[in-house]
């Protein structure tokens, strides 16, 4: 094999690598756990949120970050979602727009 084409098929791995990566990005900015975590944290939270409740405190990290708040609310909706409880994801969204 040339040294030419071990750099292409270097390059072609690294480009790999690049893609592999950018669709984790992807997928994690789209996770509906997130969404759903939002929501239910949007409609049930009835704390104090300057000293009872962190959620405005953590970045998006904290999702999967045992122990925070985000990820308290990440946990349900990863339950609800996983168990297909479309009553209870129906019920928290009929709440949420009702409040508004």
């Amino acid at each position: 094999m040339t040294p030419e084409i071990r750099t292409m098929e270097e390059q072609v791995r690294e480009l790999q690598k690049k893609i592999e990566s950018a669709k984790a990005a992807e997928l994690e900015a789209n996770d509906p756990a997130k969404k759903v975590a939002d929501l239910i944290h949007t409609v049930t939270c009835h704390s104090n949120h300057v000293d009872m409740c962190g959620w405005e405190y953590e970045n998006s990290e904290s999702y999967k970050k045992p122990g925070t708040t985000r990820n308290r609310y990440y946990v349900r909706a990863q339950k609800l979602i996983v168990n297909e409880n479309v009553k209870e994801l129906i019920r928290i969204i009929t709440k949420f727009h009702s409040t508004r």
